[in-house]
């Protein structure tokens, strides 16, 4: 396995024990190189051409983040040529620093700490796992707590940079680094200079821009193209923060960037109707930007990376840092590095050109208050139902599920760890064993063997008897009752009586059809199938659904059909496995929400 160390100069030395903990611990199997193997200073096509070379090599780019160098944009850059080319193929090995202060892209991957024991043994024994088939994890604990020892003087030494040789490094390569206000100053020259005639801005919202982009100063022919995040998706992480400010006692915290984005959009529109010489052309994308920039005539680019907010809650709700402090790029399609990343960008525009919702779709959306269902989620603009879970939202069902998965795994010799059954709850029964023995490389166990487990579990639930109403849940089903909401509950339990059994212990609130079991579905959870049907028994539009969920297989089931869902974290997985499903919000407990359901929906529908 080849692996490229991608790092700052600054932080060579940490990179050096890497590539020996690399080399030492796979026996030579694991290949790696030193972004710095040219000590990163040698000028002209030969240090361009050798980085390259290794990086279409390598099988995968370690990336190399201390608290002074984890904003470098050639990391960025390099981590970017790899994840391009070779798909999600990235590791950013942190050092001091946690997955939020990651920048994106580098935040969407998978991040490991190379001064946690426990982390560095996990990413080296996944990585082993590749090149041999039984990694002795005896050996790689061992190495990587010498690893851990033998490199604290270097990890107690990261607050001290090197900033003399980063400058030398960029300036090898023909890059500049400017701050936010000399981007803005190039931008605002470029609009007025006649000679340049297509400019591209890539953005989070545009009212920074619009303000520039007006007809005193655009001069000459221009095809201005605007590429900027959906009017829907920032209303929906605005009622996201909201709703979390709400679960926690505090104020609602009105930013209003919706509105400000949409008068933007609308300004920009109405700016040159009469100027037949300057066309604007506003695009509409849905997931969350990588990055700013600005594309002058496909020969010279300002790009910079947004950077996580550490606590999005207290500024607002947006999940990026203002970009008061960040540097950007600026490069010319001259030099090699130049013309890759201008490249990038052009194709990026041509797929957003594709892809994008133009401003007259996006208007129209805007004037119907409803999203498209996309990959991303959608705001709840207009609630007209509620989907509830059964097991875990209603019930407390989940440790007698525990006890009939472990004792049923116990037939075939096999333990079911109490916190796959959280993990897998939502999942139909035949499902649950057949992933499990999957995940766990299992080939030996027989459909006969399988039935077995079935037949005994269903068994044990019978012995165990009915589960009881998870504290808070009565109180729920009353608060969505005072709401006028449709209320409907969608499990995966084929368990009979099931129907009967919601409808007595909830007194008639919910009507036993307003109930979907697994049996009026072929495919379940965690697919979106099970809430598809809900919606379209209720006789609405996903986007205008709440659906309230505890396990990861049913939240990333409601998320997937477009519903808005909101989790109840009952059960003993960390908050972050339901946040990666797609929960938009995690309140403690049913009880909880039930207390804030009215200010929650008060929130939801606070949009205009």
């Amino acid at each position: 396995m080849k692996v490229f160390l991608s790092h700052a100069l600054v932080d060579k030395e940490i990179a050096e024990k890497v590539k020996q903990l690399l080399s030492s611990v796979s026996l030579g199997l694991i290949d790696p190189w030193l972004s710095s193997s040219l000590d990163g200073l040698k000028p002209g096509d030969v240090l361009w051409n050798e980085i390259h070379e290794q990086l279409r090599k390598a099988d995968k780019i370690i990336t190399i983040l201390t608290p002074n160098s984890y904003l470098r944009p050639w990391l960025l850059y390099e981590s970017g040529y790899v994840a391009g080319s070779k798909g999600a193929n990235v590791v950013p090995l942190t050092v001091g620093i946690t997955k939020s202060d990651l920048p994106s892209p580098l935040s969407a991957y998978v991040i490991y700490a190379a001064d946690k024991e426990d982390d560095l043994a996990k990413l080296l024994f996944q990585m082993l796992s590749e090149v041999v088939p039984s990694p002795n994890r005896e050996l790689i604990n061992t190495q990587s707590l010498q690893f851990i020892k033998e490199s604290k003087i270097l990890f107690d030494k990261l607050s001290k940079i090197d900033e003399l040789n980063e400058c030398k490094f960029l300036d090898a390569l023909n890059i500049k680094l400017i701050d936010k206000l000399k981007a803005s100053e190039i931008l605002h020259r470029k609009l007025s200079d006649p000679d340049v005639s297509n400019i591209s801005i890539i953005t989070y919202t545009n009212e920074v821009e619009a303000g520039a982009i007006n007809h005193y100063r655009v001069q000459g022919r221009k095809q201005i193209h605007i590429f900027k995040r959906s009017l829907f998706a920032d209303l929906s992480e605005q009622q996201s923060c909201n709703i979390l400010r709400i679960r926690d006692g505090a104020s609602v915290k009105q930013w209003n960037k919706y509105k400000i984005s949409l008068q933007a959009s609308i300004a920009l529109e109405d700016e040159f109707k009469e100027n037949d010489a300057v066309k604007v052309e506003q695009y509409f994308y849905d997931s969350p930007p990588s990055k700013r920039a600005y594309l002058f005539d496909e020969t010279e680019a300002i790009i910079a990376f947004y950077e996580n907010a550490e606590n999005p809650i207290l500024i607002g709700g947006s999940n990026y840092k203002g970009m008061n402090k960040s540097q950007s790029l600026w490069v010319t399609s001259k030099t090699d590095i130049g013309k890759f990343l201008i490249n990038e960008l052009i194709q990026t525009t041509n797929t957003f050109k594709k892809t994008c919702r133009t401003w007259n779709e996006e208007k129209k959306c805007v004037d119907n208050l409803m999203g498209w269902r996309q990959a991303v989620r959608q705001p709840c603009c207009n609630p007209k139902a509620v989907f509830l879970d059964m097991d875990g939202v209603l019930y407390n069902s989940l440790p007698n599920y525990v006890t009939a998965w472990q004792e049923s795994f116990k037939l075939i010799g096999i333990e079911f760890p109490e916190i796959e059954v959280y993990r897998q709850e939502g999942r139909p029964g035949r499902a649950t064993v057949e992933a499990f023995l999957k995940a766990q490389k299992i080939k030996d166990i027989t459909i006969s063997q399988i039935d077995a487990v079935l037949k005994r579990k269903a068994e044990v639930l019978t012995q165990l008897g009915h589960s009881h109403i998870q504290e808070g849940a009565t109180e729920l089903v009353e608060a969505i009752r005072k709401s006028n909401l449709g209320m409907w509950v969608v499990t995966g339990s084929t368990k009979d009586g099931i129907k009967e059994q919601i409808v007595k212990n909830f007194s008639g609130v919910i009507p036993i059809e307003n109930i979907i079991t697994g049996n009026d579905y072929a495919i379940g959870k965690p697919y979106p199938f099970p809430y598809l049907i809900a919606v379209l028994k209720a006789k609405i539009c996903a986007e205008d659904a709440i659906v309230i969920e505890n396990a990861p297989l049913g939240i990333e089931s409601a998320d997937k059909s477009g519903a808005y869902c909101i989790a109840v974290n009952t059960g003993i997985l960390e908050d972050i496995a339901l946040e990666v499903a797609g929960a938009r919000v995690i309140f403690r407990s049913c009880r909880q929400l039930a207390d804030k359901w009215a200010q929650i929906l008060k929130e939801l529908q606070n949009h205009i």
